[in-house]
């Protein structure tokens, strides 16, 4: 055995020794913390725990806690779920825009008018009146009208036009044609 090993190997094992007594009294230090205030209310632990719905106040202690400590990653989500929120609105409204014109398209279809380039796409009753005298000769106007009867709706188009469909729905759709 060589002569420098063995005073390397007693300061390691006295270092080792050190480290492990600190820890315990480290431990025993948390200990005495914990229960400085159960001594100090004089409250026995093992007494509190042996009664009825000790073991289901820790299940619902444990159960808090976990919700506690999730509540940073769900606000966290809330958050990324609300600035996604306008790019989502937005798609999906061009979407239901796309879908809509898709259903309007084939329902004019079912009904013998094809779709034209020259066809006047209108979203409001109103603006027909802005419209009036500036149609070119041919052309149809789709109306997208909320809440307007074909009464009304005939009473506010000049004589030369007809209604040449019309679809029920939320909101009605009139095809205007000229005589």
């Amino acid at each position: 055995m060589d002569d420098g090993a063995a005073p390397d190997r007693i300061e390691a094992l006295e270092r080792e020794h050190s480290e492990q007594v600190a820890r315990a009294n480290a431990a025993v230090a948390a200990a005495q913390d914990r229960s400085y205030w159960l001594d100090r209310w004089n409250v026995d632990l093992n007494a509190v725990m042996r009664r009825r719905g000790a073991s289901e106040a820790r299940a619902a202690l444990r159960a808090v806690r976990a919700i506690y400590r999730l509540l940073p990653d769900g606000w966290r989500a809330l958050r990324k779920a609300a600035r996604k929120a306008p790019d989502k609105l937005a798609s999906t409204r061009q979407t239901v825009a796309q879908d809509r014109e898709r259903a309007l398209r084939a329902a004019l279809e079912s009904a013998g008018l094809q779709a034209r380039d020259g066809d006047l796409w209108v979203r409001d009753a109103d603006g027909l009146d802005e419209l009036r005298g500036r149609l070119p000769a041919g052309a149809r106007v789709v109306l997208e009208a909320e809440g307007v009867p074909p009464a009304a709706l005939l009473a506010r188009c000049t004589p030369d036009w007809r209604v040449a469909l019309y679809l029920e729905g939320n909101p009605d759709v009139y095809v205007l044609e000229p005589r």
